[in-house]
């Protein structure tokens, strides 16, 4: 058996057969969290445009491709639905900031079921994977290859689950309460299926019961986006230079900061370019590197509770650094004039943005002397 598939097929061709099986695997695995409503149409659609990417992508590879993890076709986590440029600029025209402000945070809440649903496939494929190694004489080499590529596309989504459930634990426990729920219904749905069978419920008794859970199993897929959310105090009571700040004074900053969120692997602000906003971590880690003669060299990472954006925001300069999201965000964005205002009530917020903005200066000025 092996001899003639080795007569047959070069290596190549069994790893892209082999490759072909596990998306077909995957495939599967989607349309069946489909249907259970345990995904989204959204997050569905997304994962299937990206699968077929990956389908299409792999059969014109040639042999030494095949066998590089580095030049197969990566799975998108992150399928943003607008581009960076388009996002910021419907934002800058009145009225529409709320509008992207959701797109935003559908995206986040699409990416989490992205990852739920891309760890399950995988954990499915391997173990079909395992059955399959049983059943054949597959090539060591061809099989672990695949095999490891589908262990690390796994760790992948389960580090991106547990990203989102440590940011935004009360959306991810809404979201597995959800699935509680739909697996309730689904065993209740077939306990009905199964008891109209043996005769013990009427048919049409049966079906309007059936009918029912189904209903409320339609109901509950989805997400709930607002539990994305955080309250502006929330944050800005955790940041010194606004602790002392009194309650109605404090009151009226917080109508005037605008949420901002992210998926991971965005540039929320980019080197070179003009700042007229400050930005307050609410939720997620954020890195700050510069571009130092053409290299990329990481200064510092933040979390909840820190800022960024005060250097170009106080002195009217250019952005000296890159800000990128590693794992889901949300801000809480308080313009120039807004800040300004803040600091001539406040003096005491203008000397701890001043000593933040040295603090990040000095920091800056290290790089440029070890480089």
């Amino acid at each position: 058996m092996k001899h003639l598939r080795n007569d047959e097929l070069t290596q190549g061709q069994e790893i892209v057969l082999l490759y072909l099986r596990c998306y077909g695997n995957e495939q599967a695995q989607y349309n069946d969290l489909y249907s259970k409503g345990h995904l989204s149409e959204a997050a569905v659609r997304r994962l299937m445009t990206s699968l077929t990417a990956q389908i299409e992508s792999v059969k014109f590879l040639d042999e030494a491709q095949l066998a590089s993890s580095n030049k197969l076709p990566q799975p998108d986590l992150y399928k943003h639905r607008f581009s960076g440029g388009l996002i910021h600029l419907l934002e800058g025209i009145p009225g529409l900031s709320t509008l992207t402000e959701r797109y935003r945070l559908e995206d986040i809440a699409i990416a989490y079921e992205e990852s739920w649903a891309r760890f399950h496939a995988c954990m499915s494929v391997l173990t079909d994977m395992g059955k399959l190694k049983q059943l054949t004489s597959l090539d060591d080499v061809i099989f672990d290859g695949v095999r490891s590529q589908y262990e690390n596309w796994m760790e992948q989504a389960e580090q991106s689950i547990h990203d989102m459930a440590e940011q935004y634990p009360e959306f991810v426990g809404s979201m597995q309460e959800r699935l509680g729920k739909r697996l309730i219904l689904l065993s209740e749905t077939e306990a009905i299926h199964s008891e109209e069978v043996q005769g013990n419920i009427p048919h049409d008794l049966a079906e309007k019961m059936q009918e029912q859970r189904l209903q409320s199993l339609w109901d509950l897929r989805g997400q709930e986006i607002a539990r994305l959310k955080v309250a502006p105090e929330e944050l800005l009571r955790k940041i010194p230079f606004f602790a002392e700040v009194p309650e109605s004074e404090f009151d009226e900053l917080t109508r005037k900061m605008k949420r901002h969120s992210v998926t991971a692997g965005e540039k929320v602000i980019q080197q070179g370019e003009a700042g007229d906003s400050l930005y307050m971590i609410a939720r997620g880690v954020v890195r700050i590197s510069r571009n130092v003669n053409g290299s990329e060299v990481n200064l510092a990472t933040l979390i909840a509770g820190d800022f960024f954006g005060e250097v170009a925001l106080l002195h009217d300069e250019k952005r000296t650094a890159t800000v990128t999201s590693m794992s889901p965000c949300t801000f809480y964005v308080l313009e120039r004039n807004d800040l300004r205002d803040a600091m001539e009530d406040k003096p005491s917020i203008k000397l701890a943005l001043e000593l933040a903005v040295r603090q990040r200066q000095q920091e800056l000025d290290h790089v440029d002397m070890g480089n």
